[in-house]
């Protein structure tokens, strides 16, 4: 029998870090976005993921999806009062081709703010007010089994804590929300968060 469990991930070793990018990375290999954001390379693509499972451990909290006690599902959350991208780094920007860095800078980012602004009266407060979901993966192997829903609910009592005892109301963020099975998930939880569906915008 399958054993499925959640962990959160506190003072990480390197090690760690590098299972959550192989999980993001093998779960996200054919994913039309991600590869918009990086522009076809996988090394920027793990650069991504590196960047923001550190800044969620730094920001936010970052939770280990495990199979018979085997990391194969990871979900990372920025926390309130944070407004973070990784495209804002200036030491990422810095290290991109001039074709990525021109994109980033003069397409991708004015692009999304106005969609934010438009989505969103509020603006950055909206997103500084809220808890964003960066990244919820599962390996494509272990798909199916519990796992994400496992994570999901875990992500959701978190949630919960944060309404209940801090700061009301709370929002879940993440433009991977609209996806049909994430939904599903969230009429599976035990708790219904308030929304904040992120645009998305993949490179035409």
């Amino acid at each position: 029998m399958v054993h499925i469990a959640v962990r959160k991930l506190v003072d990480p070793t390197d090690e760690q870090v590098e299972t959550a990018v192989r999980i993001l990375s093998n779960t996200f290999q054919d994913d039309v976005g991600m590869s918009s954001f990086s522009g076809g390379s996988s090394r920027v693509q793990r650069d991504i993921y590196r960047r923001t499972i550190k800044a969620c451990l730094a920001r936010g909290e970052v939770y280990f999806g495990l199979v018979d006690d085997e990391p194969h599902g990871v979900a990372a959350l920025i926390g309130p009062g944070v407004d973070w991208a990784f495209y804002e780094q200036d030491d990422f920007t810095r290290d991109l081709s001039s074709y990525l860095k021109e994109w980033y800078t003069c397409h991708y980012a004015p692009v999304y703010e106005d969609l934010y602004r438009a989505a969103f009266t509020a603006g950055q407060r909206a997103r500084r007010d809220a808890w964003n979901l960066k990244f919820l993966a599962v390996e494509p192997a272990y798909q199916s089994k519990g796992l994400g829903r496992a994570l999901l609910r875990a992500i959701c009592q978190r949630c919960r804590l944060f309404v209940e005892l801090i700061h009301p109301p709370s929002l879940l963020s993440s433009s991977s929300l609209r996806h049909p099975s994430f939904r599903l998930l969230i009429r599976q939880a035990e708790f219904t968060p308030v929304l904040h569906l992120a645009p998305y915008t993949p490179l035409l």
